[in-house]
């Protein structure tokens, strides 16, 4: 599997479970959270949202309606 699609699947997998925490009611959620989620590392998570200009906060974590909206 290409480096391209990796990168795809895994930012899918946090879509889906951004989705599945918003439905339970979240409106804040951790990289720590989303690695847990989806099988992968919260440094993982958190260099995939910098790509992508995200920034979090340590302890306020990542807005989940936000974040949906900038995938």
């Amino acid at each position: 599997m290409s480096v391209v699609s990796r990168n795809i699947k895994r930012l899918l997998l946090y879509k889906l479970s951004l989705y599945r925490f918003k439905e339970l009611g979240f409106e804040k959620v951790y990289s720590y959270s989303i690695a847990n989620a989806t099988g992968v590392s919260a440094t993982q998570v958190r260099k995939d949202f910098a790509e992508f200009g995200i920034k979090g906060n340590k302890r306020g974590g990542f807005s989940i309606g936000t974040l949906i909206e900038g995938f």
